[in-house]
């Protein structure tokens, strides 16, 4: 609330979320003109996953209008079927709401980020920093490598891929060896940031017609487009094409 633009409270959300949270995390994407905020799902929702995940992205966006004074464009895509009660609540997301999804996210123009708060207070927001900062410290969550790698991945990103695994050490100041030692100890790897960095990056090209299947698998790292329809299927379980399809789809509803 005391940010001073949408951008600015998404990356403190995105920092801050696992002193509130341990069952899903918020990913920030933004690529050209398009943007998205994607829930991730870190442990099993049980019964309550529905609930949870289309009231959160819902209630995400609204408490954006809220923030802004201003009306909110963009469309909420979800990884579940779509429950029966949903049509009551579709005018609730401007740009629409599409189910079995190859992700949770609500997917908007880039220029959002920009929009100034209306409760922005440069002082609240430094004293909220540093007790989630100290609370973030408490949980041994600050400054994690694969958050940093994420990070890193997001501002270096480049036409024809991302940042190497020696490449991205060299960026964090660590050697390749201590680097993936970390991610270990997080119980991940390099190579699966980098396909989620690409699936969700890809999720977002794909959405404007103004681009070729080709140019969007050159900018998420495949010089092969065959290599990339078969990462995309086994990422969402339908191809490129496909997928952009039901895309348009969704945008002229």
């Amino acid at each position: 609330m005391a940010s001073p633009t949408v951008g600015d409270a998404l990356d403190v959300a995105v920092r801050f979320a696992p002193t509130r949270t341990n069952a899903i995390a918020l990913r920030a994407h933004t690529t050209g003109d398009v943007a998205a905020v994607v829930l991730e799902e870190l442990v099993p929702l049980g019964a309550a996953r529905e609930l949870v995940v289309v009231s959160f992205l819902v209630g995400l966006q609204h408490v954006a209008e809220g923030l802004t004074g201003k009306r909110m464009e963009g469309a909420a895509d979800f990884a579940l079927p779509e429950p029966p009660y949903v049509a009551r609540f579709r005018h609730l997301v401007h740009g629409g709401m599409r189910f079995d999804q190859p992700a949770h996210r609500l997917v908007f123009p880039a220029s959002t980020l920009a929009l100034p708060l209306v409760m922005a207070d440069p002082v609240a927001l430094r004293l909220a920093r540093e007790q989630c900062q100290r609370e973030l410290d408490e949980l041994g969550a600050a400054g994690g490598a694969a958050a940093r790698v994420r990070s890193l991945m997001n501002e270096r990103h480049r036409v024809g891929g991302f940042l190497t695994l020696d490449e991205t050490a060299r960026a964090l100041g660590l050697s390749t060896r201590t680097l993936k030692r970390r991610l270990a100890d997080e119980d991940t790897d390099f190579t699966s940031l980098l396909d989620e960095q690409r699936r969700q990056r890809a999720l977002i090209l794909l959405r404007s017609a103004e681009l070729s299947v080709e140019s969007v698998a050159e900018q998420v790292g495949y010089s092969d487009v065959a290599n990339f329809t078969r990462a995309f299927r086994r990422w969402s379980g339908t191809t490129p094409t496909a997928y952009r399809r039901d895309a348009q789809k969704g945008k002229r509803a």
